[in-house]
């Protein structure tokens, strides 16, 4: 016959069993073996292709726009030459205002045998590629 602590123990586990059925999201790391198509590798079994993953701009190329604004430090130059019996001297001081905007491609596509950071998602059916590991 089974007691209150019995009960709660197999409630306990068929719920514990429920949440892994589910495949709730989860952390996980990989290698990139081919970027053309784009393929990552998990473990021993089991590689990932381009239609199971959603790529993050930390691991694309993309296209953005840059504002500079700003100013150069001041450049001395002095030359002084004597040239026959006459002294010249030139001070070539200067700065610049930089104000520009511009569009400029940032190149964060993924490279072989790079390590990865993804995050399954529920049902494990698709991954989030968030980040490289390491700098």
């Amino acid at each position: 016959m089974y007691d209150a602590n019995d009960l709660l123990n197999i409630l306990k586990q068929a719920g514990i069993g429920a949440v892994e059925a589910t495949k709730p999201v989860n952390v996980c790391f990989g290698k990139v073996i081919k970027t053309n198509p784009l393929e990552i590798q998990i473990d021993q079994k089991l590689i990932l292709t381009k239609e199971q993953l959603i790529l993050t701009r930390n691991v694309t190329n993309y296209n953005t726009t840059i504002n500079l604004n700003g100013e150069t430090k001041p450049t001395i130059l002095n030359i002084n030459k004597t040239i026959e019996t006459t002294n010249l001297s030139v001070d070539l001081t200067h700065n610049h205002n930089i104000n520009s905007t511009f569009n400029a491609t940032i190149n964060n596509q993924l490279k072989q045998n790079e390590q990865v950071i993804l995050l399954r998602f529920q049902g494990g059916q698709q991954y989030l590629v968030l980040d490289r590991v390491g700098g």
